[in-house]
């Protein structure tokens, strides 16, 4: 098999176990460990993709994430691609608060505990 099937193959598995990776990858799951001083699923994962993609790059998205199969399964209703400009760095402010928030929820709970 070519290096492009094996990745559509992989992404579409991906996609259709999501219901069951989904707590692995959910943001709330973390957030609630961090507000009970818990490492749990979600951190350890997010911890590995961070990890990982510093050292293998987008390796997880292009291979292993769910949202990379359901946009495989976009391309085969249209293949049209957008041009997104400045859109495309929203992500980096999502991924700000949303690690602000675990960091404060964390020490939210230790305060509130002590």
């Amino acid at each position: 098999m070519k290096r492009h099937k094996i990745r559509k193959l992989l992404l579409i598995t991906a996609f259709l176990l999501f219901p069951i990776t989904m707590w692995y990858i959910s943001p709330y799951i973390i957030i609630q460990g961090a507000m009970e001083r818990v490492i749990n699923g979600s951190f350890i994962t997010f911890s590995m993709m961070l990890f990982c993609s510093i050292f293998f790059g987008r390796f997880f998205c292009g291979y292993l994430c769910p949202a990379g199969g359901l946009q495989e399964c976009a391309m085969l209703v249209n293949e049209k691609s957008l041009k997104q400009g400045w859109k495309n760095n929203i992500k980096y402010g999502i991924w700000c608060i949303w690690i602000v928030a675990v960091v404060v929820c964390f020490i939210l709970s230790k305060i509130c505990d002590d």
